[in-house]
């Protein structure tokens, strides 16, 4: 039951944001760069991530985030420490979780990341990839490791 109630109010929030619709007021808009400040997003290729907005909902202690991914950008290897649902809102990219296979990801499809699992994402080479998350409230509500490896990323590009 409540996995399903964690569902619906997914959807809502994901519903919401696309249409820009506001809850009373209840929400904080923070512009871009505010996870970007990390020092461990210095190198080039992570210059080509936009973070379009970030809102944090007080009421339910959740933030959402939109992405946008340039073409031929991988992401660090992180860890969502309370879990993470992903939705692609366009684009096309890939996801992974340690020590399991690379899938392809497109419009419409929804990721969830469980607490505590090492994964990574990432547009293709040819496609910019745009993503909303959203992630149960935090101090640290990611924790930044490794980047993905570049002759990798390459391999799993020409694999398609």
């Amino acid at each position: 039951m409540k996995n399903i109630f964690l569902l619906i109010l997914t959807i809502l929030l994901i519903i919401s944001i696309i249409f820009n619709i506001k809850f009373n007021n209840e929400i904080n808009t923070y512009k871009t760069m505010v996870l970007v400040s990390n020092q461990q997003l210095t190198t080039n290729e992570y210059e080509k991530i936009e973070i379009e907005k970030i809102f944090k909902f007080d009421k339910i202690n959740y933030i959402v985030s939109s992405f946008k991914y340039y073409a031929a950008t991988p992401w660090c290897w992180h860890i969502h420490e309370d879990g993470q649902l992903l939705y692609v809102v366009s684009g096309y990219g890939f996801y992974q979780e340690e020590n399991e296979k690379v899938k392809k990801i497109k419009k419409g499809d929804i990721i969830y990341t469980k607490p505590g699992v090492k994964s990574w994402h990432g547009s293709t080479q040819d496609d910019d990839l745009v993503i909303i998350t959203i992630s149960p409230y935090s101090e640290h509500v990611v924790k930044i490791l490794e980047p993905v490896n570049k002759v990798y990323y390459d391999d799993i590009n020409e694999e398609g």
